[in-house]
This record gives structure tokens, sequence and C-alpha cells, in this order.
């Protein structure tokens, strides 16, 4: 009986442990497909970043992008933007704007197609050892000659309650390269944190 026992818990124990993996597999999928959508590929004149649809009123749709990424655009300069759909559109002039005390800007684009907007978390909700999903377009290397999408899981590992310069406030294991700068920080349910 004792034999009978340990083998339904050992079969047990690999049931539940398969079923974690198939949950975690469909949450990360699902989190890919919600980061596919909701970021785009930034093109500007000093570098390609990435950034993340927040808004959209009628036609016009705002992007939340790393301010670092924005803050050299001058009267002139060309900014251009690629939606999952392939699509390349242009930025609405005037439209930048930096985000005060935070390494954060936003600007617009106009377009009739219709794109999915991310949903906001909240950044104090967020705790050491969540998983978090960070999304962008890194830039091409000598490995890599083509840009596209990459999502990295990780996990928080500090989440300062204090003002830090820039807004830095959350500290995470996520691998990040150059051209993600401005892309989303996904929590478990798809939120933008």
């Amino acid at each position: 009986m004792a034999k009978s026992n340990l083998l339904f818990g050992i079969l047990f124990s690999f049931l539940i442990i398969d079923i974690n993996k198939n949950v975690h597999a469909e949450k990360k999928n699902e989190i890919s497909n919600i980061a596919e959508n909701i970021n785009v590929k930034i093109f500007s004149p000093s570098s390609n970043a990435s950034g993340v649809l927040i808004k959209k009123d009628l036609n016009q749709y705002s992007i939340l992008t790393a301010w670092h990424v924005l803050e050299d655009i001058k009267e002139g300069d060309e900014l251009e933007i690629k939606t999952n759909d392939g699509y390349i559109h242009t930025f609405s002039r005037g439209s930048i704007n930096k985000i005060e005390n935070v390494d954060l800007g936003v600007f617009k684009f106009k377009s009739s197609n219709k794109y999915k907007i991310a949903e906001l978390g909240k950044v104090e909700d967020s705790k050491m050892g969540d998983k978090i999903y960070v999304f962008g377009f890194p830039l091409p290397n000598s490995s890599v000659e083509g840009g596209f999408a990459r999502l990295q899981p990780g996990e928080i590992t500090a989440n300062s309650k204090n003002y830090n310069k820039e807004g830095y406030q959350i500290l995470y294991t996520n691998k990040t390269l150059p051209g993600m700068s401005g892309g989303s920080i996904l929590n478990l349910n798809g939120k933008l944190i």
C-alpha cells in the first residue's frame, strides 16, 4: 500500500509540474501576443528604438517611449513609426512632449488603422520576485543583421517607493539590448508597468 501511495504521489507531482509548465507557456504566449500588438518600432535620425501605444483619440495614437529617444529630435527631422502590421507612419509634428522628472516622452501619429492600446498597470503594486516581460526591437548587430522583436522574461529584483533620478523605480533581471529603449515592461497580467 505504501509503495502505491508513493507511486501515486510521484505521478501526481509530475502531473502538477506538467500542468504548471503548460500554464506558464500559455501565459507567455498571451503576453507575447499583447506585446507584439502594443509595441512599435521607432526610426529617428540618431537611432532606432521602441515605443508603446498608450492612447487613441479618434484617429490619433499616442506613443510612450524613453525621453532619450526623443530629446535630440529637431524641427524638420523625420520620426517614423512601424506598427505591428508593417505600416510606416510619420509622427505628428509638434506632438513631442517630455514627461516631467522621468526619462519618458510621448508623441503622436495619425492612422485610420485600428491598433491595440496598452492596458496600464500600477508599478507600485509590483514587488520583488514578480515575473515581468520586457519587449522591444534590438538594433542589428554582427549576429543578427535585421532588427526583430524580442520578448525577454525576468523578474523584479527591487521596487523603490522613493523617487530616483529620471524616475527609474524598478530593477529587473530581464536582459535588454540597445534599441529596446522605450519598449514595454509588462506584468503577468499583460499590463504596462
